[in-house]
């Protein structure tokens, strides 16, 4: 165990140089999904579907450098692969992928996941085949499942968490005055996680959301969402937290710029507060790095812990 996840952590965060060849040179052909020419690693996101511009966007960023590695000679000479499969952001078909990348694929370690319903049904798998020592890098969700006990040893995230995005959006809400806040959420893991952090965040300052709206996964821009823009009229909020997939959330914006700017002047320069929880400022290049290795010593030490 300690050797697959010091390799993980070397394929994944240090120069392909700098990694100690011993690793490589014993027990080669024992380790699943490394051979003397490739790496493979194993993904399951959304192809296509609503969802799909995740899923794409992720596996292009991935290949994208992951190229560049495999043209200067990949790691100690073999190239590193994304072994893919498409989930439609189902829950059910990403377990399914996931056991086939484990068992049949018999990849190196699972890399890239995307969404919070699908990651949080792909858990329970993990823990299950324990045994088998695989680790989950990256996964594209800012869940609590997969940070808190049992499961944060069996991932290394690298994203900011939905609690503290959200907990960042209400207390500059709250900076500015605006102290009615609302929340509109997906109806599913993923929603439900932004909700509990903007509620926690809202009781530290000794307040309450003053309301809430929820849409159906999959819900598409060109679909109506007039019922929850009714619901959040009723309750004149003047900010609005979005927790939801990006034709959704699209699809409830002019909505929701109603339900704001109704409460105020529609004079030049008013301002009108409806955000999404992760539409944040991108940290530099070097602090998300920091951060990262920072997370994936902490992911190591917990690993040799459990191994002493």
């Amino acid at each position: 165990m300690k050797r697959k996840v010091w390799l993980a952590l070397a394929l994944l965060w240090m120069l392909p140089g700098q990694l100690p060849s011993v690793l490589f040179a014993t027990e080669r052909q024992a380790q699943e999904g490394v051979t003397d020419q490739e790496i493979v690693v194993g993904m399951s996101a959304p192809f296509t579907g609503a969802s799909r511009s995740l899923g794409i966007e992720l596996y292009r960023g991935s290949m994208a450098y992951l190229s560049e590695i495999n043209r200067t000679g990949g790691v100690h000479g073999r190239r590193v692969a994304i072994k893919a499969y498409d989930d439609d952001y189902q829950p059910d078909r990403a377990v399914k992928n996931t056991l086939k990348l484990m068992q049949e694929d018999k990849v190196f370690l699972l890399f890239d996941y995307v969404g919070t319903p699908t990651v949080t049904r792909v858990l329970p798998r993990l823990k299950k085949y324990e045994q088998l020592h695989f680790r989950l890098f990256f996964p594209f969700t800012g869940a609590q499942p997969q940070r808190e006990p049992p499961y944060d040893r069996l991932a290394v995230n690298l994203r900011a968490s939905y609690k503290q995005e959200t907990e960042g959006l209400v207390d500059n809400f709250l900076a500015v005055g605006r102290t009615r806040i609302a929340v509109f959420y997906q109806a599913d893991a993923y929603g439900r996680s932004g909700w509990v952090g903007a509620r926690e965040a809202l009781a530290k300052q000794g307040r309450k959301m003053v309301g809430e709206a929820t849409y159906t996964r999959g819900t598409k821009y060109t679909e109506s969402l007039d019922r929850q823009v009714a619901i959040l009229q009723e309750i004149k909020p003047d900010a609005i937290i979005s927790i939801g997939a990006y034709a959704a959330c699209a699809a409830f914006g002019p909505g929701a710029y109603f339900v704001v700017s109704s409460r105020y002047s529609r004079t030049a320069g008013s301002e009108v507060f409806v955000a999404r929880h992760d539409l944040r400022v991108h940290e530099p290049a070097r602090v998300v790095l920091a951060r990262a290795r920072a997370l994936c010593e902490e992911q190591l030490q917990h690993a040799f812990a459990a191994d002493e």
